[in-house]
């Protein structure tokens, strides 16, 4: 069976990864290339954060799709 994500679940997701890669991205026992590979993935992860942010989507579903911008897309 194919089981799709949805904002509720994704955003929660992102958050968790959020996290693992700043407190590892701290951790000094880790090699350079390590820490180049987390600063790599937190920046397309930022990426991520900033396209979904800006998403109508993503709005209408955290209830943050106002009125006024409706009415200015018609």
């Amino acid at each position: 069976m194919v089981q799709y994500s949805n904002l509720t679940t994704v955003i929660p997701a992102m958050d968790h990864i959020d996290e693992s890669l700043t407190t590892h991205s701290f951790n000094k026992n880790l090699n350079s290339a390590i820490h180049a590979a987390l600063a790599m993935g937190k920046k397309t992860l930022d990426r991520y954060y900033s396209l979904t942010n800006s998403s109508q989507t993503y709005h209408i579903a955290m209830g943050k799709f106002s009125f006024t911008l409706w009415c200015s897309l018609y």
